[in-house]
């Protein structure tokens, strides 16, 4: 899952308290994206590689690691990961599975689709069913909708 955060959920709320701003190597705001599933190390490499190692990221005089440095963000902002990646979760877009057949918002396609009772089951292409023998119920192109929906908005979508 591709999650972009405007503004890193455990930064923002690590300004309302001050009791570890000092040992902390990064201030100012900053975006984490990653792919994958959020967990601690998930979010660490991606704190490390685009805020922490990047030039100009920390504080000359930082002493402390990456792993410090967000475990401080972390304490700070009384989050754990879980509650951390739970609040970014709960703020990306998710993509209604009624989309993907595009055939309806009741769900009565999807369900009767995997309980093997629609057209696009017993669809099968034919050229006799035109005078000038054109293929015709080409699922293919019936059903491109659900390809489209899979590689467009769906893609890392919830």
């Amino acid at each position: 899952m591709k999650i972009a955060t405007s503004a890193l959920t455990l930064y923002t709320l690590s300004k309302q308290t001050t009791s570890t701003s000092a040992q902390q190597c990064v201030s100012g705001s900053f975006v984490l994206e990653f792919t994958g599933t959020c967990n601690y190390d998930t979010v660490l490499a991606a704190y490390t590689d685009q805020v922490y190692d990047v030039a100009g990221g920390r504080s000359a005089s930082c002493a402390s690691s990456a792993e410090d440095d967000l475990d401080a963000k972390l304490l700070d902002a009384n989050l754990t990961i879980e509650t951390l990646c739970g609040q970014i979760y709960n703020s990306a877009y998710s993509a209604p599975f009624t989309d993907a057949a595009k055939k309806g918002r009741d769900l009565k396609f999807e369900s009767h689709f995997f309980n093997g009772r629609t057209e696009w089951q017993e669809e099968v292409e034919t050229i006799y069913e035109t005078q000038d023998s054109s293929a015709t119920k080409i699922l293919k192109e019936d059903a491109e909708a659900v390809r489209a929906f899979y590689e467009g908005v769906a893609q890392g979508k919830r």
